[in-house]
Order: structure tokens, then sequence, then C-alpha cells
């Protein structure tokens, strides 16, 4: 059984519940279901679906991971290695932005926050602890 931080918070809403049914139809990496299919099913715009995943799994704690490589989608995250890369590949996206943010910031901070962040990661990486 995969041992997560928090605690997942149970469906409370229709809604809810009609996404832990999908979502338990596709367990593991190799299962996902993509954005626009989920949306169809739970009747949403893609837009729609994106955010409720993502209140799914920061306010509910559900184990969502997300994969842009094919199958691209949603899916249950399994076992540690699926929430590594589904981490790893959170925090590389967030390297970007603020890789784009630096560009508007006088100060500096966007820069040394990067250095922080991407030694921490290298680090991480290097050793496959959980020091994030």
């Amino acid at each position: 059984m995969l041992d997560l931080m928090y605690k997942v918070v149970a469906p409370a809403t229709p809604l809810e519940i009609k996404v832990q049914k999908i979502l338990l139809q596709h367990i593991g990496r190799q299962n996902a279901i993509s954005v626009p299919e989920l949306a169809h099913e739970l009747g949403m715009e893609d837009f729609e679906t994106r955010q409720l995943i993502k209140h799914l799994v920061e306010m509910h704690y559900w184990p969502i991971g997300s994969a842009t490589s094919k199958p691209p989608g949603y899916y249950i995250i399994t076992d540690k290695k699926e929430l590594n890369s589904t981490k790893y590949s959170l925090i590389h996206r967030a390297l970007s932005i603020l890789g784009r943010a630096r560009v508007y910031d006088r100060a500096g901070w966007v820069q040394e926050m990067m250095g922080q962040i991407s030694l921490r990661l290298e680090d991480e990486e290097k050793t496959g602890g959980d020091k994030l």
C-alpha cells in the first residue's frame, strides 16, 4: 500500500464520488485516463476537470498522478516510483515557470529561490531520498 504523508479525505459530494469511481478504474501510470475523456465522463470542460483534480490533490490529499507522455492523463498513484515521478514532474514545471518569472524580478529573489530548489532536487535525485 502506498504510504502517504497525509490522510486522504473521503469523497463528500456527488461529483467527488463520481470522480473517485472513475479514477478507481485507472489505477497505476499505465492506466491513465486523458483529461478530455475524464471531462467527458464528468460532463465538464477540460479546464474545470483540471481544477477539480487540483482541488482533490491539494485539499483532500488524493494520490492522483498525472502524465504528459503516453498514455497521458490522470491515474491513482500505486507506488513510490509513481509518486516520485509525479513530484519531480511538478517541481520541474514549477522551476520552468519560475524561470520566466525571473525575467521580471529585479530584486533577484526568484533566482535565489530557483537555486535553492535546484540544489535540493539534485541532491534528492542522487540519493533517492525524500528531502523536499
